[in-house]
């Protein structure tokens, strides 16, 4: 971007300078006297136009070797970068988990290649159908244990609030839907 508004300076530099001559032949000059100074003012001009071209262009090369120089530290920390989360992603190996997951303990172990980012919303999803089974059976015609029934259910639904919430928490695999499903099973659970 620099090399570009320098440029751009020097053009316009140069283009007033010939402009600035252009106008001044055939009359004569204001405090040096006549025209036959001329020649040398336009020597003058030129030698400046020409040093001015050297400046720019010793800029332009300095410019590009600090670019090159600069992207070649880029290419370099990008390159540190990645092996750094190839470092951590075989420490931790901790299955589509979160960052700040906590190590996996002696289930997750036991069963690695069990989806375990996936039992939390699952948990909730098994709340939401249970919803339908408790009123299933509360409209039912009664039976013996109906009433342990229903509350048993309702135990195991709360606790499973309990659980999915401590596991999204603990292992950082948090999501919008999930927080917005969770409070909505709650209620349609504790409403009926």
């Amino acid at each position: 971007m620099r090399v570009v508004e320098t440029s751009g300076v020097l053009l316009c530099l140069a283009f007033s300078t010939v402009l600035a001559l252009a106008s001044s032949q055939g009359r004569p000059t204001t405090s040096f006297g006549t025209a036959e100074r001329r020649p040398f003012q336009k020597k003058v001009v030129m030698q400046e136009v020409s040093f001015l071209r050297r400046q720019q262009e010793q800029k332009i090369v300095s410019l590009r070797a600090g670019e090159q120089q600069a992207g070649e530290q880029q290419e370099s920390e990008k390159e540190e970068i990645v092996i750094i989360k190839q470092e951590v992603s075989k420490n931790t190996n901790n299955n589509n988990m979160g960052p700040k997951a906590a190590p996996p303990g002696v289930l997750r172990r036991s069963f690695p290649n069990l989806p375990w980012s996936g039992l939390p919303n699952g948990l909730t999803y098994l709340r939401c159908l249970a919803i339908p089974a408790l009123v299933g059976i509360f409209y039912a015609e009664p039976f013996e244990h109906q009433k342990l029934v229903l509350s048993a259910m309702f135990a195991v639904a709360s606790f499973t609030d309990w659980l999915d919430g401590y596991l999204a928490r603990r292992w950082d695999i948090t999501s919008a839907f999930g927080a917005f499903l969770d409070p909505v099973a709650d209620k349609l659970m504790v409403s009926t």
